[in-house]
């Protein structure tokens, strides 16, 4: 392979199905009852990597008395989210998210799901880009002009921190007008909810939102929160409803589904304030993050913001000669992509990979473990923008940030766009440099967070 670091092809072969009996799946035994439960409410991360290394592309292991298989080479991805898709409902996670989440896009199944998917592509629709970049432009511009107002040159922040309250800003000024006033209650309700939801998958026993433990006394005044806080953004959109040209998100979809009940509209918002925000910032911070470790990344990025920019801020019309500035964030989001893990149930048996899978087994997909595959990617590990310049290719199922097939992100053209933007307009003006003593610490829940993110601001 050539120092570029591409994508290097794999010898593996294509997914057949063979006639004769499919082998056992590869995987550990893990305890008597449990399984491997205690390693899923563990390092859920480094469980997945260890897994894929150990057994290799499928692998089967059980938590509790769930049955699972992760899934971790183009070919089978491919089979699931675009060959047979029908036969895979949302899975793990996302079941557990659906006291959330409801039946927004990102749970419901069936008929439902497709006239919701038409619904929010008209909502998410190519002409709406320009003026969600000037969102992105003028709510990153506010966000500069805190810091200068703020803090001193080379003082701390917390840029996980940082990053979500303007994805939140972003997502106020450009999809869903009314969200930043509620910050603060938005952030901790989500991530109150989340650590729920992702507790009770890796819970030996699925253990009832009602049961008065403290933990679902957490949980359920979290979502009292925000369901008052997304019933009053819908109230008030409803009670001032703007024009075309000059609505938000949830006005055009008031408009294309024809004022849809209260409960199916307080679910796609809430799956649109989760993916707005949560996803964006997740994103960023861990951008910032990998940059503040490449001195060369950011020296190119920077010479590359000078060239096209020339002291100006970006618009819509300049994100195409941003080719660098795009291609660290696809890195970023191959090394953390923000969606760590897609699950999926079978409806019916299925084989993949040649490997027979059960009916009702819990079958993942983890972005986080396919992107650092070594069969499909040369030095995984590593942060090397430049397998992501023109020309570059790596197989369909290799990388997938926002998913593939037919269940794909529908915003994902909105969070480049968003991602690029912020990037361009904060690195022209700062360099943002590792605080001294920090260790980066993933937090897998329904995205892939950093915590305690502390960095110095330095003019660029």
């Amino acid at each position: 392979m050539a120092s570029d670091a591409r994508f290097r092809p794999s010898s593996a072969s294509s997914l057949e199905l063979q006639a004769q009996p499919s082998p056992a799946l590869p995987g550990p035994r893990g305890l008597r009852l449990l399984g491997s439960l205690r390693e899923v409410r563990g390092d859920r991360l480094g469980f997945v990597l260890k897994l894929t290394r150990q057994y290799g592309d499928v692998v089967g292991f059980r938590m509790g008395w769930r049955s699972a298989v992760l899934v971790n080479h183009p070919d089978g991805v491919r089979h699931v989210l675009r060959v047979n898709p029908q036969n895979y409902r949302k899975g793990l996670g996302l079941a557990e998210a659906r006291p959330l989440l409801g039946n927004g896009l990102l749970t419901s199944e069936g008929p439902s799901w497709a006239g919701q998917r038409q619904q929010l592509h008209q909502v998410f629709h190519a002409e709406r880009l320009e003026s969600f970049a000037q969102a992105v432009v003028a709510a990153t511009l506010a966000r500069l002009e805190r810091w200068e107002r703020g803090p001193q040159p080379g003082a701390e922040l917390d840029i996980g921190e940082e990053m979500t309250s303007l994805a939140l800003d972003v997502l106020d000024r450009g999809l869903l007008r009314g969200a930043a006033e509620r910050e603060a209650e938005l952030v901790a309700s989500f991530d109150e909810a989340q650590r729920w939801a992702i507790h009770r998958m890796a819970s030996p026993l699925a253990l009832p939102l009602a049961l008065p433990t403290p933990a679902s006394r957490r949980a359920r005044r979290a979502l009292a929160k925000l369901d008052e806080i997304v019933r009053s953004l819908i109230d008030a959109h409803r009670r001032e409803p703007r024009r075309d040209g000059e609505g938000d998100a949830l006005d055009a979809l008031l408009a294309v589904a024809g004022e849809p009940a209260q409960e199916q509209l307080r679910d796609e918002m809430m799956t649109l304030v989760l993916a707005g925000h949560e996803t964006s910032a997740a994103t960023l911070a861990w951008t910032w993050y990998l940059i503040s470790q490449r001195p060369a990344v950011r020296e190119r990025l920077e010479a590359e913001l000078t060239s096209v920019l020339e002291g100006r801020v970006p618009t819509f019309a300049d994100v195409p000669r941003l080719e660098y500035a795009r291609m660290v964030v696809q890195e970023a989001l191959r090394l953390y992509p923000a969606v760590w893990m897609i699950p999926r149930r079978a409806i019916e048996s299925d084989e993949i990979l040649g490997y027979r899978v059960p009916a009702g087994a819990n079958v993942l997909i983890s972005p986080y473990a396919l992107h650092r595959h070594p069969g499909f990617w040369d030095a995984p590990d590593e942060f090397l923008p430049e397998r992501f310049a023109p020309g570059s290719a790596y197989p369909a199922g290799a990388y997938l940030p926002f998913g593939q097939g037919p269940r794909a992100c529908v915003g994902s053209a909105f969070g480049m766009l968003e991602a690029v933007l912020v990037v361009a307009i904060v690195g022209a003006r700062y360099r943002l440099d590792l605080a001294p003593g920090f260790a980066p610490v993933p937090e897998a829940l329904l995205t892939l967070k950093i915590r305690g993110l502390r960095m110095r601001l330095r003019p660029a």
